[in-house]
């Protein structure tokens, strides 16, 4: 009867998010939540996992709670376990023709292609591009700045709440402006 009304249904929201998952390529894992916060549906990698005993973090369920019809999560850049790249999560509640919630969707979106753009910048032996959430407000020393031996820069990523920030070891980064001084005092 109505436990096996409810597999059926579970199995197709199922099928459609490994669907979803394949074509879009970026969720490495997207949960499919009751209106408690427990899993019931788990796409990881494409496939359809067992929801197992993992809780989703209370910060996220804290999030969903209070999110207001039409608006959307999105939550810091972060790592997990289970994937070799640092991810963001988004997340929306599902409301019935009532307006009543009736569960929520957790996606988890892969920065492996942005971090991989992000290795290709060359910026010195020791210099590195990394993706982080935007400060509220800007640093009184500007940008570039120098923290220690570190030059570093950020540039806002428009439409989001992200910055990408670029450092180089500072006695490295100098030593390459020696041959513009020279050329200068000439």
């Amino acid at each position: 009867g109505l436990l096996q009304e409810a597999e059926m249904r579970r199995r197709e929201i199922e099928g459609m998010l490994v669907g979803f998952a394949r074509r879009a390529e970026v969720y490495p894992q997207i949960l499919y939540l009751g209106v408690d916060g427990k899993v019931i549906v788990r796409i990881r990698d494409g496939r359809a996992a067992p929801p197992g005993a993992e809780a989703l973090d209370p910060e996220t369920l804290r999030a969903l709670k209070s999110l207001r019809p039409g608006r959307r999560y999105a939550g810091d850049i972060r790592r997990a376990p289970w994937h070799p790249a640092p991810l963001i999560r988004y997340g929306m509640v599902l409301y019935d023709e009532a307006g009543r919630p009736r569960g929520s969707l957790v996606f988890d979106c892969s920065l492996a292609s942005v971090y991989a753009t992000l290795g290709r910048l060359q910026i010195g032996l020791s210099g590195r591009s990394y993706l982080t959430q935007r400060e509220e407000r800007p640093s009184p020393y500007g940008s570039p700045r120098r923290y220690d031996h570190w030059v570093t820069a950020s540039a806002v990523v428009p439409g989001t709440p992200w910055s990408i920030v670029s450092s180089v070891n500072r006695d490295e980064f100098l030593d390459r402006l020696q041959p513009i001084r020279l050329a200068t005092i000439m």
